[in-house]
């Protein structure tokens, strides 16, 4: 704990201002140990937004508070690949510039790519920032750290559901980004178009653009939806996240997992998720066009292999989400990064 007058006062600003480690309650009960959270944008060392669009859409009110005070700094706090790599600029540059109008300011970006905020010891960032991710994994892994695999072949051979995609219907163009030197993919529009190409019935394809009137996330609870409408009713259960980054692992993977069923994911020999989960546990999609990825769905029959692997990252994940000491850790250590972050901008 530091002094109130030694704390960093930072103003988090924008219409995306939610979507910022620094704004999760949990994180910040946290932070407030370092950070002091002010109301008022002018009273701030430091203006934080999500996301460079938030920026672009407050230019005005930016430029005029830089004109006051030229001391603030602006810090972009990023917790979306799919953001930096599609929108997003010079994502790779820590120290870069941002066009305001016709004003040009120095901004810190903050990242994937640019910190090891999110390089996670045990639990993935994105499961930490909402106690009840944690809550109903540990019940549902610790339920299915039981699992046979006879339990399974019969459960796949009843699902009322061959395949479930809750993701957006994203078929644009401007989501095929690719970087090939760093292993980092737009999956946006690869996902919609393997989900648009599972045909036959019961394929669910749930998300805005799918013909839903009501965005998910405008749901009391769009996460225990998901999970009450696929547990132990579905055979392959998508887990594509949008963008395929190192150490970008959302809930999708663990949700396919956690309502038992076959996981589609997309991951090179190196993506983080084969340290939270076996190889040969899911089905990887890595590698494959839209085409190929169909296809190999098509032919897949899990094999006494794939079951014991699957079995296995059931287990990995019970040992995962059955200690609160994980979160914890975990939550600690991205705050801590973060401070260290703040600390060294000038």
């Amino acid at each position: 704990m530091i002094s109130r007058e030694s704390m960093k006062k930072i103003h988090i600003m924008g219409k995306r201002a939610h979507r910022t480690p620094l704004s999760y309650p949990e994180y910040k009960k946290i932070a407030q140990r370092y950070f002091e959270y002010t109301p008022k944008p002018e009273d701030a060392d430091f203006l934080v937004f999500s996301f460079k669009l938030d920026m672009l859409e407050n230019m005005e009110e930016v430029n005029d508070l830089l004109s006051k005070r030229p001391d603030m700094r602006l810090v972009i706090l990023s917790e979306e690949p799919l953001w930096d790599t599609v929108w997003g600029g010079e994502f790779l540059s820590k120290k870069s510039k941002v066009l305001l109008g016709d004003r040009e300011h120095p901004v810190v970006v903050l990242n994937h790519f640019t910190t090891s905020i999110y390089d996670y010891e045990s639990i993935p960032y994105f499961v930490t920032t909402s106690d009840d991710y944690f809550a109903r994994y540990s019940y549902l892994f610790s339920r299915n750290r039981n699992l046979k695999g006879s339990d399974l072949t019969a459960l796949w051979g009843k699902a009322s559901l061959r395949a479930a995609f809750y993701a957006e219907n994203r078929d644009n163009p401007q989501y095929d980004v690719h970087f090939s030197s760093l292993d980092v993919w737009g999956l946006s529009r690869y996902r919609t178009l393997v989900a648009k190409g599972m045909a036959g019935a019961g394929v669910a394809r749930v998300g805005q653009g799918w013909g839903e009137t009501v965005r998910r996330q405008q749901l009391p609870d769009w996460h225990l939806d998901k999970l009450a409408a696929l547990d132990r009713g579905v055979f392959f259960a998508s887990g594509l996240e949008n963008t395929h980054q190192w150490n970008y692992v959302s809930e999708k993977i663990f949700d396919a997992f956690a309502v038992q069923g076959v996981p589609l994911y997309f991951a090179s020999a190196d993506h983080g998720v084969m340290r939270l989960v076996p190889p040969g546990s899911f089905v990887n999609l890595y590698g494959l066009n839209p085409d190929a990825a169909i296809e190999r769905l098509k032919g897949f029959r899990p094999d006494k292999e794939f079951l014991d692997r699957y079995l296995e990252a059931q287990f990995m994940l019970h040992g995962v989400f059955s200690n609160s000491m994980n979160l914890a850790r975990e939550r600690r250590r991205i705050v801590g990064e973060i401070v260290a972050e703040f600390e060294v901008i000038d």
